[in-house]
């Protein structure tokens, strides 16, 4: 996942990687991961898989690269999450989802790239209306190797 200076791998929100130094200090890398983490919560249950956020050996990392990952992990994991639920017919769990998806159009994911957010917000919203073909595609297309 990782790119000579990585700012992101799955490749949907480049711009939600930034800050006021071009690169992350690795010698405090678990506590900027952690810290990622706890800024995006994820559904009941789930865990982020650790082999997006290992540190491969001579590599520098963009500022705000480990809070991106979170994010689209997250994002991921509360998507299918919600077709989780539409699928069973689980009004909670997709209830669960929509508050997760309100509480990240704050995420600079959303904000980095006024046409990323466009586009996850349009998922979204369609997905409040009880249909999920834009949120199942967006999960085909971007999130392999991640479960709820």
């Amino acid at each position: 996942m990782a790119h000579a200076v990585a700012c992101l791998g799955a490749g949907f929100a480049l711009a939600a990687c930034g800050g006021s130094s071009y690169t992350e200090d690795l010698s405090n890398a678990q506590a900027i991961i952690a810290s990622a983490k706890a800024k995006t919560p994820v559904p009941p249950g789930a865990r982020y898989n650790a082999q997006w956020f290992a540190i491969q050996p001579g590599m520098q990392y963009q500022t705000g690269y480990f809070l991106t990952v979170a994010e689209q992990e997250s994002l991921c994991m509360w998507y299918l999450y919600w077709l989780q639920g539409y699928s069973s017919g689980n009004a909670n769990q997709m209830h669960a989802a929509q508050r997760a998806f309100t509480a990240m159009q704050t995420w600079p994911l959303f904000t980095g790239d006024p046409n990323t957010g466009s586009q996850l917000d349009s998922i979204q919203q369609k997905a409040a209306l009880g249909d999920p073909a834009d949120m199942r595609q967006f999960v085909s297309q971007n999130c392999g190797g991640i479960s709820p």
